[in-house]
């Protein structure tokens, strides 16, 4: 199960066992465009292919949150290497979905996709 959490709460998340998946995903894009419902089905299946089936409950939950047309512009998932411990945090800027696999969470992924205004 998922945790939902606010930017704040980024620095108090406890150590995930690496591999931490750092997940970007545009909802807004993903509930009308085709293309971009096909690109992130793409990086669910490498993400699968680089950590392994253990990471398979992680898939479903994130493809239910894609079917469930969120009232958000976009979100970041966070989650270790099992999809045993999950993050959700809200965003309104997420333009391009994108991920990396690394050995905590990616800071850099989460800025690249911060509000510019």
């Amino acid at each position: 199960m998922a945790t939902m959490i606010n930017v704040s709460d980024l620095a108090r998340l406890p150590d995930l066992q690496a591999p931490v998946i750092t997940l970007n995903l545009n909802l807004r894009k993903l509930s009308f465009d085709q293309n971009e419902q096909l690109r992130v089905k793409n990086m669910l299946k490498q993400i699968q292919k680089e950590i392994g089936v253990e990471i398979d409950p992680l898939i479903d939950d994130i493809n239910h949150l894609i079917h469930d047309q969120l009232p958000y512009d976009g979100m970041t998932v966070i989650a270790d290497q099992h999809g045993q411990t999950v993050y959700h945090l809200i965003r309104t800027s997420v333009e391009k979905a994108d991920y990396r696999i690394e050995d905590a969470i990616d800071f850099l992924l989460l800025l690249s996709e911060a509000n510019q205004r």
